[in-house]
């Protein structure tokens, strides 16, 4: 019979007949977390994050995301991910290379880290 978009999800009144299979977020975002943990750490070295020229746009932007509310960070952290990660601000993807530049500026005021992507 097929999916009726109109009947079952904009007409009909309460949640969707379909609810996603979330069972896998944890292996999904694992990785995610444990770079976001290092860069947030204002003792360890940014050397010891993964390296994350591989990830999907969901990965690094719940990256973003993660260190967003681990803000504010300790000093030197932006520094390191400016350092480690300098693909995030020459992204030919526009929602990450947003994501990061909102990121610098809500959080960190700039200090001079959007200048990079210019």
């Amino acid at each position: 019979r097929g999916f009726e978009f109109v009947k079952t999800w904009l007409d009909k009144p309460g949640r969707p007949v379909f609810t996603p299979d979330l069972s896998d977020k944890d292996r999904l975002t694992a990785e995610a977390d444990e770079v976001a943990e290092i860069m947030s750490d204002g003792r360890r070295k940014g050397s010891e994050a993964k390296d994350i020229s591989g990830w999907q746009t969901y990965q690094i932007m719940y990256f973003l995301d993660i260190l967003s509310r681990n803000s504010p960070l300790p000093d030197g952290c932006m520094q390191k991910l400016a350092a480690t990660y300098p693909q995030l601000a020459k992204s030919q993807n526009a929602e990450v290379t947003t994501g990061y530049l909102v990121f610098v500026s809500l959080k960190f005021g700039g200090q001079g880290f959007m200048l990079d992507c210019i």
